[in-house]
Protein backbone atom coordinates (compact mmCIF):
# COMPACT_ATOMS: atom_id res chain seq x y z
CA UNK A 1 0.00 0.00 0.00
CA UNK A 2 1.01 3.70 -0.98
CA UNK A 3 0.03 6.91 0.16
CA UNK A 4 0.29 10.48 -1.03
CA UNK A 5 -1.11 13.30 1.17
CA UNK A 6 -2.29 17.03 0.44
CA UNK A 7 -0.25 18.39 3.78
CA UNK A 8 1.89 15.80 4.99
CA UNK A 9 3.32 13.76 2.20
CA UNK A 10 4.89 10.12 2.33
CA UNK A 11 5.07 10.28 -1.87
CA UNK A 12 4.63 7.27 -3.36
CA UNK A 13 4.27 3.41 -14.18
CA UNK A 14 5.13 0.76 -15.61
CA UNK A 15 7.89 3.66 -17.14
CA UNK A 16 9.43 6.22 -15.48
CA UNK A 17 8.36 9.77 -17.08
CA UNK A 18 10.12 13.14 -16.01
CA UNK A 19 9.69 15.88 -18.60
CA UNK A 20 11.15 19.61 -17.46
CA UNK A 21 9.22 21.31 -20.81
CA UNK A 22 10.08 24.97 -19.28
CA UNK A 23 11.06 26.43 -15.81
CA UNK A 24 8.29 26.81 -13.83
CA UNK A 25 5.41 26.57 -16.76
CA UNK A 26 5.17 23.30 -17.83
CA UNK A 27 7.83 20.57 -16.13
CA UNK A 28 6.24 17.46 -14.57
CA UNK A 29 7.15 13.88 -13.36
CA UNK A 30 4.97 11.03 -13.32
CA UNK A 31 5.69 7.51 -11.97
CA UNK A 32 3.20 4.37 -12.47
CA UNK A 33 -0.45 4.19 -13.69
CA UNK A 34 -3.93 2.07 -14.02
CA UNK A 35 -3.07 -1.26 -15.83
CA UNK A 36 -6.58 -0.48 -17.35
CA UNK A 37 -7.56 3.18 -18.50
CA UNK A 38 -9.98 4.88 -18.29
CA UNK A 39 -9.94 3.63 -14.65
CA UNK A 40 -13.21 3.53 -13.20
CA UNK A 41 -13.64 5.15 -9.31
CA UNK A 42 -16.50 5.32 -7.26
CA UNK A 43 -17.67 8.44 -6.11
CA UNK A 44 -18.35 7.32 -1.97
CA UNK A 45 -20.22 10.59 -1.03
CA UNK A 46 -24.10 10.48 0.20
CA UNK A 47 -24.16 14.40 -0.96
CA UNK A 48 -25.28 15.36 -4.38
CA UNK A 49 -23.27 18.72 -3.61
CA UNK A 50 -19.84 17.10 -3.15
CA UNK A 51 -20.90 13.86 -5.58
CA UNK A 52 -21.11 17.11 -7.99
CA UNK A 53 -17.62 18.72 -6.97
CA UNK A 54 -15.62 14.93 -7.13
CA UNK A 55 -17.74 14.83 -11.04
CA UNK A 56 -16.33 18.37 -11.73
CA UNK A 57 -12.32 17.09 -10.81
CA UNK A 58 -12.42 13.86 -12.53
CA UNK A 59 -13.80 15.88 -15.60
CA UNK A 60 -11.72 18.46 -15.49
CA UNK A 61 -8.52 15.61 -15.82
CA UNK A 62 -10.37 13.80 -18.07
CA UNK A 63 -10.29 17.25 -20.46
CA UNK A 64 -6.48 16.21 -21.35
CA UNK A 65 -6.48 12.28 -21.16
CA UNK A 66 -9.31 9.89 -21.40
CA UNK A 67 -7.90 8.38 -17.93
CA UNK A 68 -11.25 8.25 -15.54
CA UNK A 69 -14.64 7.00 -15.74
CA UNK A 70 -16.52 8.07 -12.72
CA UNK A 71 -20.21 7.02 -10.68
CA UNK A 72 -21.98 6.60 -7.55
CA UNK A 73 -20.36 4.40 -5.41
CA UNK A 74 -21.94 2.75 -2.02
CA UNK A 75 -19.84 4.61 0.32
CA UNK A 76 -18.17 1.67 1.54
CA UNK A 77 -14.42 2.98 0.90
CA UNK A 78 -11.13 0.95 2.46
CA UNK A 79 -8.46 -0.92 0.71
CA UNK A 80 -10.98 -3.54 -1.45
CA UNK A 81 -9.52 -3.57 -5.25
CA UNK A 82 -12.19 -0.58 -6.06
CA UNK A 83 -11.00 2.81 -7.05
CA UNK A 84 -12.79 5.73 -4.64
CA UNK A 85 -13.12 8.77 -3.64
CA UNK A 86 -14.53 9.31 -0.29
CA UNK A 87 -14.87 11.45 3.09
CA UNK A 88 -12.81 9.32 6.30
CA UNK A 89 -11.88 11.59 8.91
CA UNK A 90 -8.00 10.62 10.77
CA UNK A 91 -8.90 7.04 12.90
CA UNK A 92 -11.39 5.87 9.92
CA UNK A 93 -8.12 6.24 7.35
CA UNK A 94 -5.78 4.82 9.86
CA UNK A 95 -8.49 1.57 10.62
CA UNK A 96 -9.40 1.17 6.91
CA UNK A 97 -5.74 2.26 4.81
CA UNK A 98 -3.07 2.19 7.90
CA UNK A 99 -2.69 5.94 6.85
CA UNK A 100 -1.91 8.86 9.65
CA UNK A 101 -3.40 11.95 9.09
CA UNK A 102 -4.54 15.02 11.50
CA UNK A 103 -6.61 17.93 11.27
CA UNK A 104 -3.86 19.84 9.21
CA UNK A 105 -4.11 17.31 6.34
CA UNK A 106 -6.24 17.99 3.53
CA UNK A 107 -6.17 14.87 1.84
CA UNK A 108 -4.08 11.23 0.92
CA UNK A 109 -4.30 9.07 -2.02
CA UNK A 110 -3.56 5.55 -1.06
CA UNK A 111 -2.18 3.66 -3.70
CA UNK A 112 -1.12 -0.11 -4.21
CA UNK A 113 0.97 -1.68 -4.45
CA UNK A 114 3.60 0.91 -2.40
CA UNK A 115 6.28 0.33 -5.32
CA UNK A 116 4.20 1.71 -8.28
CA UNK A 117 4.66 4.84 -7.37
CA UNK A 118 8.15 4.71 -7.55
CA UNK A 119 10.89 2.57 -6.16
CA UNK A 120 12.80 3.69 -3.86
CA UNK A 121 9.81 5.90 -3.06
CA UNK A 122 10.28 9.49 -3.63
CA UNK A 123 8.15 12.75 -2.67
CA UNK A 124 8.61 15.36 -5.25
CA UNK A 125 10.33 15.76 -9.09
CA UNK A 126 12.82 15.16 -10.20
CA UNK A 127 12.78 11.24 -9.18
CA UNK A 128 15.95 9.79 -8.12
CA UNK A 129 18.61 7.86 -10.81
CA UNK A 130 17.47 4.05 -11.30
CA UNK A 131 13.39 4.58 -9.71
CA UNK A 132 11.33 2.19 -11.36
CA UNK A 133 7.58 2.09 -11.55
CA UNK A 134 4.66 -0.13 -12.31
CA UNK A 135 0.67 -0.82 -12.68
CA UNK A 136 -1.73 0.68 -9.60
CA UNK A 137 -4.31 -2.16 -8.49
CA UNK A 138 -6.09 0.52 -6.57
CA UNK A 139 -6.09 3.93 -5.50
CA UNK A 140 -8.16 5.92 -3.21
CA UNK A 141 -8.32 9.16 -2.60
CA UNK A 142 -9.52 10.20 0.81
CA UNK A 143 -10.70 13.58 1.53
CA UNK A 144 -10.39 14.24 5.46
CA UNK A 145 -13.67 15.21 7.24
CA UNK A 146 -11.90 16.29 9.71
CA UNK A 147 -9.98 18.98 8.39
CA UNK A 148 -9.84 21.59 10.43
CA UNK A 149 -11.19 24.42 8.14
CA UNK A 150 -13.88 22.51 6.48
CA UNK A 151 -14.48 22.45 3.17
CA UNK A 152 -16.75 24.43 0.54
CA UNK A 153 -18.06 23.47 -3.16
CA UNK A 154 -17.72 27.33 -3.50
CA UNK A 155 -14.73 29.26 -5.43
CA UNK A 156 -12.02 29.82 -2.70
CA UNK A 157 -11.28 32.76 -1.51
CA UNK A 158 -7.84 34.97 -2.72
CA UNK A 159 -6.84 35.13 1.09
CA UNK A 160 -6.61 31.19 1.31
CA UNK A 161 -8.64 31.64 4.70
CA UNK A 162 -12.06 29.70 5.63
CA UNK A 163 -13.29 26.41 4.24
CA UNK A 164 -10.89 24.45 1.78
CA UNK A 165 -11.92 23.76 -1.36
CA UNK A 166 -12.83 20.41 -2.26
CA UNK A 167 -12.23 21.22 -6.06
CA UNK A 168 -8.47 21.97 -5.27
CA UNK A 169 -7.66 19.19 -3.10
CA UNK A 170 -9.45 16.47 -5.22
CA UNK A 171 -7.48 17.47 -8.43
CA UNK A 172 -4.34 16.95 -6.53
CA UNK A 173 -5.08 13.84 -4.86
CA UNK A 174 -6.23 12.32 -8.34
CA UNK A 175 -3.24 13.79 -10.18
CA UNK A 176 -1.29 11.30 -7.46
CA UNK A 177 -3.67 8.47 -8.91
CA UNK A 178 -2.59 9.14 -12.29
CA UNK A 179 0.69 8.63 -11.54
CA UNK A 180 2.11 12.25 -10.92
CA UNK A 181 4.25 13.58 -8.50
CA UNK A 182 4.68 16.88 -6.24
CA UNK A 183 6.54 19.36 -8.10
CA UNK A 184 7.14 22.62 -5.69
CA UNK A 185 9.04 24.80 -8.63
CA UNK A 186 6.25 24.89 -11.07
CA UNK A 187 3.17 26.05 -11.96
CA UNK A 188 1.16 22.88 -11.24
CA UNK A 189 -2.05 21.82 -8.95
CA UNK A 190 0.78 19.24 -7.65
CA UNK A 191 2.18 21.87 -5.95
CA UNK A 192 1.70 22.87 -2.22
CA UNK A 193 0.29 26.27 -2.92
CA UNK A 194 -3.17 28.22 -2.22
CA UNK A 195 -6.35 26.93 -3.33
CA UNK A 196 -7.06 29.72 -5.62
CA UNK A 197 -4.63 28.41 -7.93
CA UNK A 198 -4.35 24.51 -7.26
CA UNK A 199 -8.09 24.94 -8.96
CA UNK A 200 -6.49 25.11 -12.26
CA UNK A 201 -4.58 22.53 -14.27
CA UNK A 202 -1.77 24.05 -16.02
CA UNK A 203 0.47 23.09 -18.63
CA UNK A 204 2.21 21.14 -16.64
CA UNK A 205 -0.89 18.99 -16.06
CA UNK A 206 -2.30 18.93 -19.14
CA UNK A 207 1.11 18.08 -20.54
CA UNK A 208 1.37 15.41 -17.58
CA UNK A 209 -2.04 13.77 -18.06
CA UNK A 210 -1.35 13.43 -22.08
CA UNK A 211 2.37 12.17 -21.27
CA UNK A 212 1.85 9.83 -18.60
CA UNK A 213 -0.92 8.04 -20.43
CA UNK A 214 -0.24 8.49 -24.04
CA UNK A 215 -2.68 5.90 -25.40
CA UNK A 216 -5.42 7.71 -23.86
CA UNK A 217 -4.08 11.33 -24.48
CA UNK A 218 -6.60 13.96 -25.88
CA UNK A 219 -6.28 16.43 -28.27
CA UNK A 220 -7.93 19.42 -26.85
CA UNK A 221 -7.80 23.30 -27.69
CA UNK A 222 -7.81 24.78 -24.28
CA UNK A 223 -6.23 28.64 -23.84
CA UNK A 224 -5.87 29.44 -20.16
CA UNK A 225 -5.82 32.85 -17.90
CA UNK A 226 -5.22 32.78 -14.26
CA UNK A 227 -6.08 35.46 -12.00
CA UNK A 228 -2.13 34.89 -9.69
CA UNK A 229 1.44 34.76 -10.85
CA UNK A 230 3.77 31.92 -9.86
CA UNK A 231 7.33 32.83 -9.75
CA UNK A 232 9.40 30.65 -6.81
CA UNK A 233 8.65 27.64 -4.67
CA UNK A 234 5.13 26.13 -2.92
CA UNK A 235 3.65 29.24 -1.21
CA UNK A 236 6.08 32.03 -1.46
CA UNK A 237 5.43 31.73 -5.39
CA UNK A 238 2.09 32.65 -5.53
CA UNK A 239 1.18 36.54 -6.23
CA UNK A 240 -2.24 37.73 -6.56
CA UNK A 241 -3.33 39.70 -9.42
CA UNK A 242 -4.41 42.92 -8.73
CA UNK A 243 -4.73 46.71 -9.69
CA UNK A 244 -3.28 49.73 -8.98
CA UNK A 245 -3.86 52.62 -8.23
CA UNK A 246 -7.14 51.57 -6.50
CA UNK A 247 -8.38 54.92 -7.38
CA UNK A 248 -8.51 55.94 -10.96
CA UNK A 249 -10.30 58.98 -13.40
CA UNK A 250 -12.09 58.50 -15.85
CA UNK A 251 -9.49 58.30 -18.94
CA UNK A 252 -6.56 57.36 -16.29
CA UNK A 253 -4.25 54.19 -16.81
CA UNK A 254 -4.86 51.57 -14.49
CA UNK A 255 -2.24 49.00 -14.39
CA UNK A 256 -2.58 45.28 -13.64
CA UNK A 257 -0.15 43.18 -11.93
CA UNK A 258 0.87 39.20 -11.36
CA UNK A 259 -1.82 37.68 -13.86
CA UNK A 260 -0.78 34.52 -16.14
CA UNK A 261 -1.82 32.81 -19.46
CA UNK A 262 -1.27 29.17 -20.20
CA UNK A 263 -2.04 26.79 -23.25
CA UNK A 264 -2.69 23.76 -21.14
CA UNK A 265 -4.30 22.03 -24.47
CA UNK A 266 -2.25 19.83 -27.08
CA UNK A 267 -2.48 22.89 -30.10
CA UNK A 268 -1.12 25.92 -30.92
CA UNK A 269 -3.54 28.59 -31.22
CA UNK A 270 -4.11 31.28 -33.11
CA UNK A 271 -5.70 35.06 -32.49
CA UNK A 272 -5.87 34.65 -28.92
CA UNK A 273 -7.61 37.78 -27.14
CA UNK A 274 -7.49 38.60 -23.24
CA UNK A 275 -9.78 40.89 -22.69
CA UNK A 276 -9.78 43.08 -19.35
CA UNK A 277 -12.39 44.19 -17.79
CA UNK A 278 -14.39 46.82 -14.92
CA UNK A 279 -17.69 44.81 -13.86
CA UNK A 280 -20.42 46.01 -11.16
CA UNK A 281 -20.48 42.35 -9.68
CA UNK A 282 -17.88 39.68 -9.57
CA UNK A 283 -18.99 37.85 -12.56
CA UNK A 284 -17.06 38.66 -15.32
CA UNK A 285 -18.97 39.00 -19.36
CA UNK A 286 -18.35 40.50 -22.39
CA UNK A 287 -21.23 43.19 -21.61
CA UNK A 288 -19.04 45.02 -19.10
CA UNK A 289 -16.69 47.92 -19.78
CA UNK A 290 -13.92 46.73 -21.80
CA UNK A 291 -10.85 48.88 -20.77
CA UNK A 292 -8.13 47.12 -22.26
CA UNK A 293 -7.01 43.69 -25.00
CA UNK A 294 -4.04 41.84 -25.12
CA UNK A 295 -3.61 39.88 -27.84
CA UNK A 296 -1.40 37.12 -29.61
CA UNK A 297 -1.44 35.81 -33.65
CA UNK A 298 0.11 32.66 -31.94
CA UNK A 299 -0.16 31.04 -28.65
CA UNK A 300 1.75 27.51 -27.41
CA UNK A 301 2.75 27.86 -24.28
CA UNK A 302 2.76 30.36 -21.47
CA UNK A 303 2.79 34.35 -20.74
CA UNK A 304 2.78 36.18 -17.36
CA UNK A 305 2.68 40.30 -16.21
CA UNK A 306 4.26 41.81 -13.67
CA UNK A 307 2.51 44.76 -14.81
CA UNK A 308 0.51 45.59 -17.99
CA UNK A 309 -1.04 49.13 -18.44
CA UNK A 310 -4.69 49.70 -19.17
CA UNK A 311 -6.76 53.19 -19.96
CA UNK A 312 -9.92 53.33 -18.46
CA UNK A 313 -12.53 55.22 -21.02
CA UNK A 314 -14.03 57.85 -20.27
CA UNK A 315 -17.37 56.57 -20.79
CA UNK A 316 -17.15 54.26 -18.00
CA UNK A 317 -19.23 55.65 -15.16
CA UNK A 318 -18.01 56.44 -11.71
CA UNK A 319 -18.15 53.74 -9.51
CA UNK A 320 -16.30 51.36 -7.90
CA UNK A 321 -15.72 48.30 -9.95
CA UNK A 322 -15.02 44.82 -9.99
CA UNK A 323 -11.92 43.70 -12.44
CA UNK A 324 -11.10 40.47 -14.49
CA UNK A 325 -10.58 38.97 -17.38
CA UNK A 326 -11.70 37.24 -20.18
CA UNK A 327 -9.46 34.70 -22.62
CA UNK A 328 -10.55 33.52 -26.26
CA UNK A 329 -9.23 32.41 -29.34
CA UNK A 330 -9.87 32.95 -33.06
CA UNK A 331 -13.72 34.42 -33.23
CA UNK A 332 -15.04 32.72 -29.78
CA UNK A 333 -14.90 33.69 -26.37
CA UNK A 334 -14.68 30.39 -24.82
CA UNK A 335 -12.95 26.88 -25.74
CA UNK A 336 -13.93 23.38 -24.94
CA UNK A 337 -12.15 23.67 -21.63
CA UNK A 338 -14.63 26.55 -20.15
CA UNK A 339 -14.16 27.21 -16.36
CA UNK A 340 -10.54 28.89 -16.87
CA UNK A 341 -11.61 30.67 -19.43
CA UNK A 342 -12.16 33.71 -17.07
CA UNK A 343 -11.64 35.26 -13.89
CA UNK A 344 -12.05 38.37 -11.56
CA UNK A 345 -11.12 39.51 -8.30
CA UNK A 346 -13.01 39.69 -5.07
CA UNK A 347 -14.06 42.77 -3.33
CA UNK A 348 -10.86 43.88 -1.60
CA UNK A 349 -9.11 44.44 -4.78
CA UNK A 350 -11.95 45.98 -6.03
CA UNK A 351 -10.96 49.38 -8.58
CA UNK A 352 -13.02 52.98 -7.92
CA UNK A 353 -13.63 55.36 -11.10
CA UNK A 354 -14.10 58.82 -10.47
CA UNK A 355 -15.00 61.61 -12.48
CA UNK A 356 -12.93 63.64 -14.57
CA UNK A 357 -13.94 66.42 -16.55
CA UNK A 358 -11.28 67.45 -19.40
CA UNK A 359 -10.65 70.86 -19.61
CA UNK A 360 -11.66 72.94 -23.00
CA UNK A 361 -8.16 72.65 -24.23
CA UNK A 362 -7.73 68.73 -24.47
CA UNK A 363 -6.52 67.37 -26.51
CA UNK A 364 -3.49 69.15 -25.66
CA UNK A 365 -0.93 66.19 -24.41
CA UNK A 366 2.00 66.65 -27.11
CA UNK A 367 3.22 69.28 -28.89
CA UNK A 368 1.63 68.77 -32.19
CA UNK A 369 -1.96 69.39 -30.31
CA UNK A 370 -0.36 72.47 -27.99
CA UNK A 371 -2.84 75.23 -27.18
CA UNK A 372 -1.86 78.94 -28.23
CA UNK A 373 -1.33 80.45 -25.28
CA UNK A 374 -1.14 84.22 -25.32
CA UNK A 375 0.19 87.39 -23.42
CA UNK A 376 -2.19 88.43 -20.76
CA UNK A 377 -4.52 85.80 -21.12
CA UNK A 378 -5.03 83.49 -18.58
CA UNK A 379 -5.78 79.72 -19.70
CA UNK A 380 -7.81 77.29 -16.90
CA UNK A 381 -6.67 73.65 -17.54
CA UNK A 382 -6.60 70.48 -15.12
CA UNK A 383 -4.41 67.61 -14.95
CA UNK A 384 -7.37 64.93 -15.40
CA UNK A 385 -7.17 62.04 -15.61
CA UNK A 386 -3.80 61.18 -13.23
CA UNK A 387 -0.76 60.90 -15.76
CA UNK A 388 -2.14 63.98 -18.09
CA UNK A 389 0.16 66.89 -19.62
CA UNK A 390 -1.15 69.43 -21.16
CA UNK A 391 1.25 71.92 -23.68
CA UNK A 392 0.81 75.54 -25.15
CA UNK A 393 2.56 77.20 -27.82
CA UNK A 394 3.50 81.26 -27.59
CA UNK A 395 5.08 83.06 -30.31
CA UNK A 396 7.35 85.87 -30.49
CA UNK A 397 8.37 88.65 -32.94
CA UNK A 398 11.37 90.16 -30.86
CA UNK A 399 13.24 89.20 -27.94
CA UNK A 400 11.19 89.72 -25.12
CA UNK A 401 10.95 89.14 -21.31
CA UNK A 402 8.72 86.18 -20.03
CA UNK A 403 6.77 85.05 -17.24
CA UNK A 404 4.68 82.02 -17.85
CA UNK A 405 3.36 80.53 -14.37
CA UNK A 406 0.81 78.41 -12.88
CA UNK A 407 -1.23 78.64 -10.07
CA UNK A 408 -4.04 77.64 -8.25
CA UNK A 409 -5.95 76.52 -5.06
CA UNK A 410 -4.12 73.16 -4.81
CA UNK A 411 -1.75 71.48 -6.57
CA UNK A 412 1.75 70.52 -7.74
CA UNK A 413 2.78 71.43 -11.08
CA UNK A 414 5.93 70.78 -12.90
CA UNK A 415 6.82 72.57 -15.97
CA UNK A 416 9.04 72.42 -19.16
CA UNK A 417 10.11 75.80 -21.68
CA UNK A 418 10.92 74.35 -24.99
CA UNK A 419 12.10 75.87 -28.00
CA UNK A 420 10.29 75.29 -31.54
CA UNK A 421 12.13 71.86 -31.90
CA UNK A 422 10.55 70.93 -28.46
CA UNK A 423 14.32 71.20 -26.89
CA UNK A 424 14.19 71.80 -22.98
CA UNK A 425 14.90 75.41 -22.53
CA UNK A 426 14.52 75.37 -18.97
CA UNK A 427 12.46 73.46 -16.62
CA UNK A 428 11.01 74.68 -13.04
CA UNK A 429 9.20 72.40 -10.38
CA UNK A 430 8.30 74.36 -7.41
CA UNK A 431 9.40 78.17 -8.27
CA UNK A 432 6.19 79.56 -8.18
CA UNK A 433 3.04 79.90 -5.71
CA UNK A 434 2.79 76.83 -3.12
CA UNK A 435 4.00 74.07 -5.09
CA UNK A 436 2.78 75.63 -8.37
CA UNK A 437 5.51 76.53 -11.04
CA UNK A 438 7.56 79.44 -12.53
CA UNK A 439 9.73 80.55 -15.51
CA UNK A 440 11.10 84.28 -15.62
CA UNK A 441 13.30 85.14 -18.50
CA UNK A 442 14.83 88.97 -18.10
CA UNK A 443 15.92 91.42 -20.77
CA UNK A 444 19.49 91.95 -21.27
CA UNK A 445 19.90 88.45 -18.73
CA UNK A 446 18.23 85.70 -20.58
CA UNK A 447 15.52 86.88 -22.74
CA UNK A 448 13.92 84.74 -25.29
CA UNK A 449 14.63 85.69 -29.03
CA UNK A 450 12.17 85.72 -31.58
CA UNK A 451 10.75 82.60 -32.37
CA UNK A 452 7.93 79.79 -31.47
CA UNK A 453 8.23 78.25 -27.63
CA UNK A 454 6.20 75.11 -25.73
CA UNK A 455 5.26 75.24 -22.37
CA UNK A 456 4.59 71.51 -21.21
CA UNK A 457 2.89 71.13 -17.56
CA UNK A 458 2.23 68.20 -15.60
CA UNK A 459 1.62 67.13 -12.24
CA UNK A 460 4.55 66.22 -9.63
CA UNK A 461 5.40 62.64 -9.08
CA UNK A 462 2.14 61.55 -12.09
CA UNK A 463 -0.01 60.22 -9.13
CA UNK A 464 -2.34 62.50 -8.44
CA UNK A 465 -5.04 64.84 -10.89
CA UNK A 466 -5.51 68.86 -10.42
CA UNK A 467 -8.62 69.85 -10.52
CA UNK A 468 -8.10 73.01 -11.98
CA UNK A 469 -5.17 75.48 -12.16
CA UNK A 470 -4.36 78.82 -13.87
CA UNK A 471 -1.94 79.02 -16.94
CA UNK A 472 -0.45 83.12 -17.88
CA UNK A 473 1.89 84.25 -19.72
CA UNK A 474 3.18 87.89 -19.71
CA UNK A 475 5.29 88.95 -22.81
CA UNK A 476 7.38 92.19 -23.01
CA UNK A 477 9.25 93.20 -25.70
CA UNK A 478 12.86 93.98 -24.83
CA UNK A 479 13.97 97.39 -25.34
CA UNK A 480 17.14 98.62 -25.92
CA UNK A 481 18.63 102.79 -25.77
CA UNK A 482 20.73 104.02 -28.83
CA UNK A 483 22.59 107.04 -28.33
CA UNK A 484 24.08 109.53 -30.84
CA UNK A 485 27.10 111.23 -30.15
CA UNK A 486 28.65 114.01 -32.57
CA UNK A 487 32.14 114.82 -32.70
CA UNK A 488 35.03 116.82 -35.13
CA UNK A 489 36.06 119.87 -36.25
CA UNK A 490 32.78 119.95 -38.05
CA UNK A 491 29.37 120.59 -37.45
CA UNK A 492 26.06 118.67 -38.62
CA UNK A 493 22.61 116.75 -37.38
CA UNK A 494 22.13 113.09 -37.16
CA UNK A 495 18.42 111.79 -38.17
CA UNK A 496 16.97 108.25 -37.69
CA UNK A 497 14.42 105.70 -39.82
CA UNK A 498 12.44 104.87 -37.93
CA UNK A 499 11.93 108.32 -36.40
CA UNK A 500 13.09 109.28 -33.07
CA UNK A 501 16.52 110.76 -32.82
CA UNK A 502 17.14 114.35 -34.60
CA UNK A 503 20.65 115.39 -33.06
CA UNK A 504 20.29 117.99 -32.64
CA UNK A 505 18.60 118.53 -29.51
CA UNK A 506 17.24 114.59 -29.20
CA UNK A 507 20.35 112.77 -29.30
CA UNK A 508 18.76 109.28 -27.83
CA UNK A 509 15.69 107.14 -28.34
CA UNK A 510 14.67 103.73 -27.23
CA UNK A 511 13.70 101.30 -29.72
CA UNK A 512 12.38 97.62 -29.06
CA UNK A 513 15.17 94.94 -29.44
CA UNK A 514 15.42 93.84 -33.14
CA UNK A 515 14.58 96.83 -34.53
CA UNK A 516 16.87 98.00 -37.58
CA UNK A 517 17.46 101.75 -37.30
CA UNK A 518 19.15 104.05 -40.10
CA UNK A 519 21.12 107.20 -39.43
CA UNK A 520 21.24 109.71 -41.51
CA UNK A 521 23.90 112.46 -41.14
CA UNK A 522 23.64 115.96 -42.35
CA UNK A 523 26.52 118.20 -42.31
CA UNK A 524 26.14 121.69 -41.83
CA UNK A 525 27.95 124.53 -44.61
CA UNK A 526 31.25 124.10 -44.71
CA UNK A 527 31.50 120.70 -42.46
CA UNK A 528 31.74 117.58 -44.16
CA UNK A 529 30.76 113.72 -43.00
CA UNK A 530 33.99 112.09 -42.14
CA UNK A 531 32.19 108.97 -40.70
CA UNK A 532 30.44 106.92 -38.24
CA UNK A 533 32.34 105.14 -35.34
CA UNK A 534 30.83 103.26 -31.80
CA UNK A 535 30.81 100.51 -29.23
CA UNK A 536 29.72 98.26 -31.55
CA UNK A 537 30.76 97.16 -35.04
CA UNK A 538 27.54 97.80 -36.24
CA UNK A 539 27.64 101.64 -35.84
CA UNK A 540 30.51 101.71 -39.23
CA UNK A 541 27.77 102.24 -41.69
CA UNK A 542 25.24 104.10 -39.66
CA UNK A 543 23.03 101.26 -40.49
CA UNK A 544 22.02 99.25 -36.69
CA UNK A 545 20.35 96.10 -35.57
CA UNK A 546 19.18 97.02 -31.80
CA UNK A 547 20.19 94.14 -29.12
CA UNK A 548 21.67 96.38 -26.17
CA UNK A 549 22.25 99.58 -25.57
CA UNK A 550 24.57 100.96 -27.72
CA UNK A 551 26.45 104.57 -28.74
CA UNK A 552 27.25 105.70 -31.85
CA UNK A 553 29.37 108.73 -32.80
CA UNK A 554 29.17 110.85 -36.12
CA UNK A 555 32.19 113.01 -37.07
CA UNK A 556 32.02 116.03 -39.26
CA UNK A 557 35.14 117.49 -40.19
CA UNK A 558 35.66 121.19 -41.04
CA UNK A 559 35.90 122.00 -44.95
CA UNK A 560 39.52 122.69 -45.59
CA UNK A 561 39.57 123.68 -49.48
CA UNK A 562 42.20 126.71 -50.13
CA UNK A 563 41.08 129.94 -52.10
CA UNK A 564 43.33 132.74 -53.62
CA UNK A 565 42.98 136.09 -51.97
CA UNK A 566 39.78 137.91 -53.59
CA UNK A 567 37.79 135.05 -51.84
CA UNK A 568 36.69 136.85 -48.80
CA UNK A 569 35.51 139.98 -50.67
CA UNK A 570 33.39 137.95 -52.45
CA UNK A 571 35.11 138.89 -55.68
CA UNK A 572 34.60 136.20 -57.85
CA UNK A 573 37.08 137.58 -60.82
CA UNK A 574 39.94 136.98 -58.25
CA UNK A 575 39.19 133.54 -57.87
CA UNK A 576 41.57 131.17 -58.68
CA UNK A 577 41.24 127.78 -60.44
CA UNK A 578 43.82 126.70 -59.45
CA UNK A 579 43.80 124.91 -55.61
CA UNK A 580 46.92 123.97 -54.01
Amino acid sequence: MYCATRSLVFTSIFLLFSLPVIAQHGDWCACGRHSTEPASFEIDHTSSGWQNAASTSFARWDAYSDVFSWSIGNGAGGSNGINEIIFFGPATTLSQYGIVIDSNTFGVTYIDPNAAFGDPPFNACPPPAGTTCNFFDETDVIMNSEFARGWTTSPPNFNDTGPASYIATALHELGHALGIHHNFDSLTTMNYYEDFATIYLSLSDGAAARGNHTSQARAVADIATYPFRFSGYQYAGTTVASASPSTVDQGGQLTLQNFTVENPGSETLSEVYLRVYLSSNDFISGSDYLIGTLYWSSFSTWWDSTGTNFTVPTSVPPATYYIGAIISYNTSQTDGVTYNNSWGLDASRRVTVTGCVPDSFEADDSSGTASTLLNGVTQSHSICPVGDEDWARFSLSSSSAINVQTSGSSGDTRMWLRDGSVTEIEFDDDGGAGLFSLIDRVCGVDELPAGTYYIQIDEFGDDNRIDAYNLDLSVTPCQYLLTINREGTGTGTVTSSPSGINCGGDCSETYVSGTTVTLTPYPATGSVFAGWSGTDIDCSDGVVTINADLTCTATFAEDTALFADGFESGNTSAWSSTVP
